[in-house]
């Protein structure tokens, strides 16, 4: 049921022409010292840039969550760090 329920939610990206993909701050928040939320970042990233989809991280507060989504490949932030969207 699960990998059904999964997979449903992921036909969505084909479904539409997306251009987008935020990640919201919950997973940026304590992206140093959380291995899960970098593995679900790296996964979340590696899905986008599949579809072709670019990436966007929320909540960006400081220069070491910059440095890891760089690290990571995300394509943009925001956050108190950046005052605009910014490309990484």
């Amino acid at each position: 049921m699960i990998l059904v329920l999964a997979y449903h939610h992921l036909a969505i990206f084909e479904l539409f022409q997306w251009i987008w993909l935020k990640i919201d701050a919950h997973f940026i928040q304590n992206l140093q010292q959380d291995q899960a939320n970098q593995s679900i970042i790296k996964a979340i990233n590696t899905i986008a840039h599949g579809f072709g989809i670019k990436t966007i991280a929320e909540g960006v507060e400081n220069r070491c969550q910059l440095e890891t989504l760089r690290t990571i490949g995300i394509d943009y932030v925001q956050g108190y760090l950046i005052e605009n969207l910014s490309g990484l």
